[in-house]
């Protein structure tokens, strides 16, 4: 089957499809075009009419899951930036102030980060490469890895506890 054929004879199943599953005609559009993008570089080869269905009924469904995962990371204001920042600042409680300080003084020493890392309690290292690295709240994290907020909180906390361990225990070898 031809590109042309492909979109002639699927175009209207993917734009219905797109339109039910979006909010505006511009995304809609947007699905359209990134569905026969996709069919244009993988040019895949169907059995039958119903493998074909399915395939596009499926990288339709794909497209519009990604673009809601884009928008929902995307959404993600400045000012809950700000204030996730400000609660993490306002907290009292002088053993995790302490532990914070101490954590965030041995990321800026000069550490092997990787070989710390390696090193890690998985959910520790997992929790903070989420956090760390991909920027994800602590509520990402919980609906990400399936666990409550507090649950996180604690993963976080004993694995800042854990990196710190194992940096000062290497200086002190």
């Amino acid at each position: 089957m031809t590109n042309e054929e492909a979109v002639n004879t699927y175009s209207e199943l993917v734009k219905t499809l797109a339109e039910a599953k979006v909010s505006n005609a511009s995304d809609a559009e947007d699905v359209y075009q990134e569905v026969f993008i996709r069919y244009i570089d993988k040019q895949p080869r169907f059995r039958d009419e119903d493998h074909a269905n399915a395939w596009f009924i499926k990288v339709t469904l794909n497209v519009v899951r990604s673009m809601y995962r884009r928008f929902e990371f995307a959404k993600r204001s400045d000012m809950e930036d700000e204030a996730i920042e400000w609660e993490h600042s306002a907290r009292t409680l002088t053993g995790e102030k302490l532990l914070d300080e101490r954590f965030e003084s041995v990321m800026d020493s000069k550490v092997d980060f990787d070989s710390v890392m390696r090193q890690m309690k998985p959910d520790y290292k997992a929790v903070l490469m989420l956090q760390y690295d991909c920027g994800y709240t602590v509520k990402e994290i919980g609906k990400i890895m399936g666990k409550t907020e507090a649950a996180v909180k604690g993963l976080i906390a004993r694995g800042k506890q854990q990196f710190v361990d194992l940096v000062t225990k290497g200086e002190g070898k």
